[in-house]
């Protein structure tokens, strides 16, 4: 295979990184001679773009003249570029023919890949993750280079199988092979990479051990690599190809083979759990010389600068390697050395060290004979005792541990029990444990977790027990509050058990005696009716169990969107970082539902369809399977229902699905003059929390006491939400029919928004208006409303273009225009001539969230007239802002009749604060918490 030979020779490479990456045609010509290196003129490969932000872009070319133009135009737009060594599968082309894909969610897998004819060694030199290597660090790994492939040489990999590359901060061989896509070929590759790690990575460049995928990707080279931000010392370079032969021959598997035997293997390795090589080494240091040591593969090695069997070995080829479960295997590379291993060395340097002593005897380091007498996987076992193992529903092993005055419950798997583990072992022996026995002790723990151990929930922020709600406050005093029918409390143990997650922060401590109105000036709602819905979805979003409604917030920009929901979510589950773009896959959105309790969307333009259905299932619960890394077959299932907030400058949702559970906000403009300072308004908001999130705790505790007593006459769709809102009304301050009313309100909204965000309704309503309505298929329907709209709203893409899509749009509008006293049929006619025909009528009755309180509208009116005012006339706000912080609106207070709180318990000693009961004392009596008639009067409409 001809190859062109005009990159430039290594030695005169360091001299010439001045190349300017603004200069697009001189890339895309490296890029063409980096394509013609490397591929055969015909073979499929993928491009791969990594842009500023995490999004990816790819595309599969056959048209290598098409990919070095696409591989430098992203090059001007700041990304880093690389291709897949290896051919793919041609198939893969019709993914995306010669051309990008923005944002893409398929990229090539090992199994996609149709041979191996490349093996990448890349040389990084070490330095902090994500920033570009400094001249000297650069030359460190381009020196590294030349040493390995001089090593290659030495084992009989040809001159001319080898290209040479300077990836912009380190450097890459890359060896021209040829190999089937297969496991063996995996494994031989493996141990080459393994060998060379050993022989080559130290504390200043690391050779990458795990390069042998068949999918792997490498610099475009040609193109820039930018690693972070650019500095004086730091700079970004461009990568390109260094030495790259006249004709490229391929390596005899033989000489793979020579090269993965290299790699030192567990088998044959002598026990020596305990054993302290660096002690034993420095014992004879005489008769060793000087050895240079370093982590490998989770165990440790030592590098012989002359060999000790063989002293003409000069070049660092013998060595002992420390595996991570203690065995200990010691070599040298040179062919006369072949039959020396570790006991061979000990008899060389301690001669009659057999006749005394073995492996993990007199060296090992453990002060405790108590603890000498068993592995360290054992005693490590042993003081897990203190721990309790449990194990969820979905089949994860769990424990929790006593920390200082509190217990904290962790993934048999996580970071944190591990390192419990060892502070275990520590305290009790004074010395380290192998990672590998830690590694078997957690085994041990996980097993008896999974089959030993009684099955537990495990909850993110809030849980449920018994009819008992606990919200964890995430302090680090763990405490939760305690919530019954009765009221609430501050409590430090729980019968639930929670899980703490990264970014999860702590709530503030509740206060007693807060009124839900105070939250009114923090957030930027339109109406009195839009605060009456805030509210009572977050009386809901605080509840162990949904489905839960989806709050979207929509306003032009400044109207304090964001800042509105930072507020929420700053009530019920704050966050290191609270607002979130939305996800790139339906495995983001669970893991980030799995980590958090409340999952907020910020500045969301539109929302694609597989987004708008993941948040439904979310919404109401649902399962999600995806594919365990690094198995083939094993699936991993989320299942999750959570409380999600949206925000946008438009409604960003347009599916049917989703607008049936959502609740609607407007936020409205917010004048110059009532803008405030960030500082101000946060520092406010700071001091009146604690108030509110007791005043929403009472609501929760009202919710629980009156939620029996709740029966809807009619139920709207969300109809456990609206149950729950009826129920928490009292104690938030204004009568179920307020609720009621708002809510149906905004269900008639959010039908109009469906409606309109699908160019066909209007038709269909012009249709069903006419005379006896249409009756017909859905091609015939379809050629009908085509007739009544002009081109380009044919073209619309939310016109439906088939009778299939047409037919499918109307079964998920059906509800929405049933509300507007439509009614969309769908029958089959009967014969062997059967047609499916849709029907479209004027029903004469709309049917929505209304109907829950049609039948008791006027009784709701008179109990309401001799309660007073109304929740309209009651909430004092008049909609618009009088204050804002870079987006922050401050609204008046609601009036201060306050919600119902729990009073102490009678006969107490006096002391114990309204709203939160006395820990030695019971819960207060559901009847003496709140107006007995009052509760009669606004649940009486709702009973069977």
């Amino acid at each position: 295979m001809a190859r062109s030979n005009d990159a430039m020779p290594f030695a005169e490479h360091l001299s010439s990184m001045t190349m300017s990456s603004s200069d697009q045609t001189s890339a895309v010509d490296e890029i063409r001679r980096t394509l013609a290196a490397l591929f055969e003129s015909d073979a499929v490969v993928e491009l791969r773009a990594l842009h500023r932000g995490g999004a990816v872009s790819s595309g599969y070319f056959s048209d290598h003249t098409r990919l070095a133009q696409a591989a430098g135009e992203l090059a001007t737009v700041g990304a880093n570029i690389y291709v897949t060594v290896n051919a793919v599968i041609p198939a893969l082309l019709a993914r995306a023919a010669n051309r990008m894909v923005t944002r893409a969610r398929v990229t090539t897998a090992d199994h996609d890949i149709a041979g191996r004819h490349w093996l990448v060694i890349d040389f990084d030199p070490s330095r902090p993750s994500g920033i570009s290597a400094t001249d000297d660090e650069h030359r460190a790994a381009l020196d590294r280079a030349q040493q390995v492939r001089a090593r290659l040489l030495d084992h009989g990999v040809p001159t001319a199988a080898i290209v040479t590359a300077d990836s912009g901060n380190g450097a890459h061989v890359l060896v021209r092979i040829d190999l089937p896509n297969d496991d063996a070929s995996r494994e031989l590759l493996r141990h080459v990479l393994s060998a060379l790690d050993l022989l080559f990575t130290d504390t200043m460049v690391a050779v990458d051990a795990t390069t042998f995928n068949a999918a792997r990707l490498a610099r475009v080279y040609g193109t820039m690599t930018r690693k972070g931000d650019a500095t004086g010392d730091r700079p970004h370079r461009p990568s390109r190809l260094l030495d790259v032969p006249e004709r490229i021959e391929t390596t005899p598997r033989a000489a793979l083979e020579r090269l993965a035997a290299m790699a030192p293997r567990k088998t044959g390795a002598r026990q020596g759990a305990g054993f302290d090589v660096d002690a034993w080494i420095t014992k004879h240091a005489a008769q060793l010389g000087e050895v240079r040591s370093g982590s490998w593969q989770g165990g440790h090695k030592w590098i012989f600068t002359v060999c000790p069997w063989q002293p003409e070995h000069t070049n660092s080829s013998a060595y002992i390697v420390q595996f991570p479960s203690g065995a200990i295997v010691a070599g040298c590379h040179h062919n006369g050395c072949a039959d020396n291993d570790w006991h061979a060395l000990r008899d060389l340097v301690e001669p009659g060290w057999r006749n005394g002593e073995t492996p993990g005897g007199a060296h090992g380091p453990t002060s405790d004979a108590s603890f000498a007498r068993r592995s360290q996987a054992t005693v490590l076992t042993e003081l897990a005792a203190g721990a309790e193992l449990f194990r969820t529903a979905d089949g994860q092993a769990f424990t929790t541990v006593p920390v200082a005055d509190h217990h904290e419950a962790w993934p048999v798997r996580s970071k944190e029990f591990r390192l419990w583990l060892r502070r275990q072992y520590y305290t009790a022996t004074k010395n380290a444990p192998h990672a590998q026995a830690v590694q078997e002790a957690l085994e041990g723990l996980e097993a008896q977790a999974l089959f030993d151990s009684p099955e537990r929930p495990v909850f993110v922020r809030a849980g449920e027990t018994d009819g008992i709600v606990y919200v964890d406050l995430g302090n680090e005093r763990w405490e939760v509050v305690e919530i019954s029918p009765a009221g609430w409390r501050v409590a430090t143990s729980t019968p639930v058990k929670f899980r703490r997650t990264r970014g999860m922060a702590p709530l503030p401590t509740p206060a007693p005696n807060g009124s839900i109105s105070e939250l009114r000036r923090f957030v930027n709602v339109a109406t009195d009716s839009d605060f009456i819905l805030l509210t009572s979805w977050l009386a809901t979003a605080l509840r162990p169990r949904g489905p839960y409604p989806v709050l979207i917030l929509e306003g032009e920009q400044g109207s304090a969107k964001s800042t509105t929901v930072r507020v929420l979510r700053a009530l019920i589950d704050p966050n290191t970082a609270p607002l979130r773009a939305g996800p790139r896959d339906i495995h983001d959105l669970m893991i980030a539902a799995r980590n958090g309790w409340v999952v907020t969307l910020d500045n969301v333009s539109h929302l694609p369809q597989w987004l708008s259905d993941a948040l439904c299932q979310l919404a109401t619960g649902g399962g999600f399977a995806t594919r365990e890394l690094y198995t083939d077959t094993d699936e991993i299932i989320f299942h999750a229902m959570r409380p999600i907030m949206l925000n946008g400058i438009t409604n960003p949702a347009v599916g049917s699905d989703l607008l049936e559970r959502a609740i609607i906000l407007s936020a409205p403009p917010i004048p110059p003059e009532h803008r405030r300072a960030e500082a101000d308004f946060w520092a406010e908001f700071d001091q009146a929390c604690p108030r509110i999130l007791g005043a929403l705790l009472t609501a929760i505790a009202a919710a629980l006491r009156n939620r029996s007593a709740v029966n809807l006459a009619a139920k709207p769709r969300m109809a456990d939400f609206a149950e729950w809102a009826v129920a928490a009304a009292p104690a938030l301050g204004w009568t179920s029919a307020a609720f009621l009313e708002a809510y149906s309100d905004n269900r008639d909204e959010v039908t109009e928004a469906a409606l309109e965000a699908a160019p066909v309704a209007s038709m269909i309503i012009n249709l069903a208006a006419e005379g006896a309505g249409w009756a017909g298929t859905a091609t015939e329907l379809l050629s009908a409303l085509n007739a009544r709209v002009d081109e380009a709203t044919r073209r619309q893409k939310d016109w439906p273009g088939s009778a299939r899509r047409l037919s499918g749009t109307l079964r998920r509008l059906a509800p929405n225009f049933r509300a507007r006293a439509i009614e969309i049929g769908f029958n089959q006619t009967t014969g062997s001539g059967s047609r499916k025909i849709i029907s479209i009528r004027q029903s004469g009755h709309a049917c929505d969230a209304g109907d829950a309180c049609d039948a008791t509208q006027d009784a709701q009116h008179r109990r309401a007239s001799q309660n007073g005012p109304s929740a309209s006339h009651r909430a004092a706000g008049n909609g618009h802002s009088d204050a804002r912080v870079d987006g922050v609106a401050e609204n008046p207070h609601l009036s201060n009749e306050a919600a119902p709180s729990v009073r102490p318990v009678p006969g107490g000693d006096g002391q114990a604060e309204p709203g939160i009961p006395d820990p030695e004392q019971p819960f207060v009596p559901a009847d003496t918490a709140g107006d007995p008639d009052e509760l009669i009067t606004l649940l009486e409409p709702f009973d069977g």
